[in-house]
């Protein structure tokens, strides 16, 4: 019993504190468990394993090694883990499983992804974003495995009042927002519009993880409130950092450490599914702005007369879908035209073309002018790559002198490309000013 007393190594029980809700927590240690599966306890597969990481989150699996032969008194602690949460280990579980699909993702994509978006640009921000958006589908995929090739994200998996509750940290997370925010709701006005603005992010994210802390230690959400409103927040000016201090105070009470939550959270399977789309659009819409100007516009006519003039089969329940498609084909289209056409008007800025210095005059130097020689180069850049799909410098009709006729070519018999004709071919301003005396 001595050597029991005196050894430093054995944990003190802490004293029973029925009233005291912030007493620190005791957690039993870890039996001893039994040898690990080598095909499922490695984190940190190589990068040319065949099988990418599985994120679903019944099947994450964390084994524990044997215990040290030099301490056979002492508890069983994961390396370097300190006897974390489950929570917070399944989660730096799956973050570190993501972390290897972005080492591998970007370098051995489906092949028929590119397609859609390309091969990956050499550097900048399209290549930043074709990154993101082949990440984010691998990602997609290993988590929750939709039964679609692993270039499509699938059909979108819908959104239930469930989502959040059924994810443990996410339910927690969203408790200990709501601390927050019921916290938040008595301070002054000015205080309270900075708690919620970007100024006060890292505080507030920093008081939501420890409220996250305190919930998931057992601590129940009407005590925790009853605490944090025990103080006046009558006075406070920056609620965030109050808050903040606050939590960490009952966090060191109860002897729980609140820097273990400050994870990111996990997504609800629609909210992934948004992102996915979000990004691959992104990427698509990038890779067609590299393509004709001319391939571009061809196409989006051809997809206005299928979704125009739509046949007696598209009519069916079963072309849902594919309308739906064609309509976010054209859509990526005309921003891609849309891309070309600014990329074009920069241009114009710096060196005009010939055709537009023709038809406006060179670009003036100061004032107001300024702003109506870009308006109408813009205009006519406009007209020129989403009517005649014609890219920057090539003249609509290479034979003549006449300005207009260099710049947009014959005025189009549809009306409404005779109107953006119109509109283009009017300069709106003076492009020969009175010399002043």
């Amino acid at each position: 019993r001595r050597r029991a007393a005196n050894d430093p190594n054995r944990a003190a029980s802490p004293a029973s504190a029925p009233d005291a809700p912030f007493a620190p927590c005791s957690t039993p240690a870890a039996p001893n468990p039994a040898p690990a599966d080598p095909a499922t306890s490695a984190p940190n597969a190589p990068p040319d394993a065949p099988d990418a990481p599985n994120l679903a989150p019944a099947d994450r699996v964390i084994s524990a090694p044997d215990v040290p032969p030099d301490a056979p008194d002492a508890p069983w602690r994961a390396p370097g883990s300190a006897d974390l949460p489950r929570q917070v280990v399944l989660r730096r579980a799956e973050l570190a499983a993501e972390t290897i699909l972005r080492a591998t993702a970007v370098t051995h994509p489906p092949p028929e992804l590119f397609a859609r978006i390309g091969p990956r640009p050499p550097a900048g921000p399209d290549g930043a974003a074709w990154d993101d958006a082949v990440i984010a589908l691998a990602i997609y995929h290993a988590r929750h495995q939709p039964d679609t090739a692993p270039h499509d994200p699938g059909p979108p998996p819908g959104a239930t009042p469930d989502d959040r509750h059924r994810d443990p940290w996410l339910r927690r997370h969203d408790q200990a927002t709501r601390l927050a925010d019921t916290w938040s709701a008595t301070l002054p006005d000015q205080a309270r519009t900075r708690f919620h603005s970007p100024h006060e992010a890292v505080p507030r994210h920093r008081a939501i993880a420890g409220l996250h802390a305190l919930l998931e230690g057992g601590h129940h959400l009407d005590h925790l409130q009853a605490a944090l409103a025990a103080e006046p927040s009558a006075d406070i000016r920056t609620g965030a950092a109050v808050l903040a201090h606050r939590v960490t105070d009952l966090c060191t009470t109860a002897g729980l450490d609140a820097t273990l939550y400050e994870l990111p959270a996990p997504a609800t399977p629609q909210q992934e599914w948004n992102t996915v789309t979000r990004l691959l659009d992104t990427a698509e819409t990038n890779h067609l702005a590299t393509q004709p100007t001319a391939t571009l516009l061809a196409e989006r006519r051809t997809l206005d007369d299928q979704l125009n003039h739509p046949t007696d089969a598209a009519r069916t329940h079963a072309s849902t879908r594919t309308h739906a498609a064609a309509v976010a084909r054209r859509t990526r289209l005309d921003a891609a035209l849309e891309r070309q056409t600014t990329r074009a008007f920069l241009d114009a800025t710096a060196e005009p073309a010939d055709y537009l210095a023709a038809l406006l005059g060179p670009r003036p130097a100061t004032g107001s002018a300024v702003t109506a020689w870009d308006e109408a180069a813009h205009r006519v850049e406009h007209y020129r790559h989403h009517i005649l799909g014609l890219p920057y410098g090539t003249p609509a009709t290479a034979d003549t002198s006449d300005p207009v006729r260099r710049a947009l070519g014959d005025r189009p018999a549809d009306p409404t490309a005779a109107h953006a004709y119109d509109q283009a071919r009017q300069p709106d301003f003076d492009i020969n000013p009175p010399l002043p005396l």
